[in-house]
C-alpha cells in the first residue's frame, strides 16, 4: 500500500465513509491516460488543447507528459497490484491537457475557464514559473469568488525560492515532506521577515507511489506530488460537507497542521496537514471562518520583459500578446473591460486588430494585432499587466 495512504489517516476516513463520492476534482496538467488501470472511469471530462491554444477534437483522455497521470493516481487512483495509490477514490476528474508546446499561457487560461463553467469545487494548479507575472491573478480571484478551492506547489528549487502561482495569495499553496515528516530539501519557500508566508501547508511529496503513463506504477518526487494529496484530501472534506466555502475548506486544513522537531513555521505558514483532523475541524466550522491573509505578491502594473522584446525587433505582421485590464476600467452593457480597452485602442489608433478573445474573469483577454498597436496597448493606462502568450513553466 501506498505510504501516503497508508500512513496518513487517509483508511480512517474511508471507514467513515468518506471516499471523495460525488466530488469533482479539476486537474490542468499534461492530461491524462485515461486507460490506465487504476483511473479507468475517473475522468468525468478531457480537453486536450492545441499549441496555439484552440481545442482539440479529441475526446479520449491521453498525456502528454507523464506528470498528469501521476498526480490524477494520487488524486483517485484505485488499488492496483496490491497498492492502494489514490486518497479519494470515488472522486471524479475534469482534467485538461495545457502543459506542453506552443501557446500555454493561453491554454492554462483556456482551462480556467472551463472550470469555471462547471461543477468543480477543487482545482489543482501543478506548474509555475519563476517570473514575477501576474496574469494569472485576476482569473484566479475570479475561481475563488465562484467557490472553487485552487490548490498549488509552492515548487522544487528549496527554501527561500517560490513559483508563481504558488506564491500568489489567492491560493492554497503546499509544499512537500516524507515518510518521517522531514521537509524535502526541494520543498519551496517564501520568507518574509523572518515569517515563511507560503506555502500554507506541508504534505506527503517524497518517493510517492503512483499510476505511470506506461501503464505500471512509479514512484516520483515533487511539491506537485504534496499537492495532489491536499486535493484529493479536499475531496473527501467536500463529501462530508458539501457546503463547505473556500474559507472554510482552508480553515480546516490550516487548523489541523501541527509543527515538529523536524518541521518548524520556517518551513510553512501552518504546518503538516492531517486529514482526520481537518475533516473534524470542517464539520465544527463555523460559518464565518477563515484564515488571515497576508500579501504574498505586489499587483502592481507588470509588462512581459519578453513581450516588450519581441515588439521591439518585429517591424511587420501580426503579434499576439495576452493582457490584464485595471481594476478601474469598467464594462458597459454591450462590453467587457477587455472590449471597452480595445475598442478605445483602436478609436485612437485608427487600426483594427485581429483576433480577440476575453476571458470569463472579465479582465483577461488575448489579442492580435500590429506591433505598433499593441507597444500602444501595453503602455496605455488602461491595461494592468501584459504577457506573451507562452510562459515558461516547470513540473512541480
Amino acid at each position: 500500500m501506498s505510504w501516503i495512504v497508508d500512513e496518513n489517516c487517509i483508511k480512517q476516513l474511508w471507514e467513515r465513509g468518506y471516499t471523495g463520492k460525488g466530488v469533482t476534482v479539476a486537474h490542468l496538467d499534461t492530461g491524462i491516460a485515461g486507460n490506465h488501470p487504476t483511473l479507468r472511469d475517473k475522468v468525468f471530462a478531457f480537453r486536450l488543447y492545441e499549441e496555439d491554444g484552440s481545442l482539440a477534437s479529441t475526446r479520449d483522455p491521453i498525456d502528454t507528459g507523464y506528470h498528469g497521470t501521476h498526480l490524477a493516481g494520487i488524486i483517485c487512483g484505485d488499488k492496483i497490484d496490491g497498492h492502494t495509490i489514490g486518497v479519494a477514490p470515488d472522486a471524479r476528474l475534469l482534467s485538461a491537457a495545457v502543459i506542453n508546446r506552443g501557446d500555454n499561457l493561453v491554454r492554462i487560461l483556456g482551462g480556467m475557464d472551463w472550470v469555471l463553467t462547471s461543477k468543480a469545487r477543487i482545482l489543482l494548479l501543478p506548474f509555475g514559473t519563476s517570473s514575477p507575472n501576474p496574469v494569472l491573478y485576476p482569473m484566479l480571484d475570479t475561481l475563488r469568488r465562484a467557490g472553487v478551492l485552487v490548490i498549488c506547489a509552492i515548487g522544487n528549487r528549496g527554501a527561500r525560492r517560490s513559483m508563481a502561482p504558488g506564491n500568489y495569495a489567492n491560493v492554497l499553496a503546499v509544499g512537500a515532506v516524507d515518510e518521517q515528516n522531514q521537509v524535502a530539501s526541494f520543498s519551496g519557500s517564501l520568507i518574509q521577515d523572518g515569517l515563511c508566508l507560503s506555502p500554507f501547508l506541508l504534505a506527503p511529496g517524497v518517493d510517492v507511489l503512483s499510476a505511470d503513463k506506461l501503464m505500471g506504477l512509479k514512484s516520483y518526487s515533487g511539491t506537485s506530488q504534496a499537492a495532489a494529496f491536499v486535493a484529493g484530501v479536499a475531496a473527501l472534506l467536500l463529501q462530508a460537507r458539501p457546503e463547505a466555502t473556500v474559507d472554510q475548506l482552508e480553515f480546516a486544513l490550516a487548523q489541523s497542521c501541527s509543527s515538529t522537531n523536524k518541521v518548524s513555521l520556517q518551513h510553512s505558514r501552518f504546518g503538516i496537514v492531517n486529514p482526520k483532523l481537518a475533516l473534524d475541524k470542517l464539520l465544527s466550522a463555523p460559518v464565518d471562518a477563515c484564515i488571515e491573509q497576508v500579501i504574498l505578491q505586489e499587483r502592481g502594473r507588470y509588462v512581459d520583459p519578453l513581450l516588450r522584446r519581441t515588439i521591439a525587433v518585429t517591424a511587420s505582421g501580426m503579434l499576439y500578446c495576452v493582457f490584464v485590464t485595471a481594476e478601474h476600467v469598467l464594462p458597459t452593457s454591450e462590453r467587457s473591460a477587455p472590449e471597452v480597452v480595445i475598442n478605445h485602442m483602436e478609436q485612437a489608433m485608427n487600426e483594427k486588430c485581429q483576433r480577440f478573445h476575453t476571458f470569463l474573469d472579465g479582465r483577461t483577454a488575448s489579442v492580435t494585432a500590429t506591433p505598433r498597436f499593441l507597444n500602444a496597448l501595453i503602455d496605455c493606462d488602461f491595461v494592468l499587466v501584459a504577457s506573451a502568450p507562452r510562459l515558461i513553466t516547470n513540473f512541480l
